[in-house]
Order: C-alpha cells, then sequence, then structure tokens
C-alpha cells in the first residue's frame, strides 16, 4: 500500500492543497516581446475569448475547467472565465 504524504502535524489535505499549488496547477507566466513590451491586465475580468494564452491559466491539460476553489476567483470572476474559455471553444481556438 502506498504511503500517503503527511506534513508533520498529519494533515494530508495542506500538503496536498501545497503540492497542487506548486506543480501542476501554477500560473504559466506571461511572456513579452522584447520588441513591443506590453503589459497584460492580470484581472480575469479583462480576459476575452481571444486571450487563448491567458485563459490556459485557467485550464488543465486535458481541457478541464479548474474549480474557484484551485484558481482562486470569486464567483462572478469564475463565471465570467468559464463563459470566455466556452466562447473560445466553440470558435474552435482552443481544446
Amino acid at each position: 500500500m502506498a504511503k500517503i504524504p503527511l506534513d508533520r502535524e498529519g494533515r494530508f489535505w495542506q500538503m496536498f492543497r501545497l503540492f497542487t499549488e506548486t506543480t501542476e496547477f501554477d500560473m504559466v507566466p506571461e511572456t513579452q516581446n522584447a520588441a513591443a513590451p506590453q503589459q497584460q491586465s492580470r484581472n480575469p475580468m479583462d480576459t476575452t475569448f481571444l486571450d487563448v494564452e491567458s485563459l490556459q491559466r485557467y485550464v488543465t491539460e486535458t481541457g478541464k475547467i479548474l474549480p474557484r476553489r484551485i484558481t482562486g476567483l470569486t464567483a462572478v470572476q469564475q463565471r465570467h472565465i468559464t463563459t470566455e474559455i466556452k466562447r473560445s471553444r466553440s470558435m474552435l481556438l482552443m481544446k
């Protein structure tokens, strides 16, 4: 039987949350072009369905939309991101 990773006090979920925040679900760093440096807004309400790179931050590699407890968004922001992801999928911009 596999060992469950625990922290010093024997708590599993704190270690699980720490693991998911630092490995698979890391935010993708924004790349900037040296010729035209642009500062993209980090506000999720400013994203549109055309911003595929910023929407990838809220989707797993298999294409599932991440839940609020992982993304840390408010309910309004999560609904906005979800509709923009679905719009992007319908335009075949995202998987």
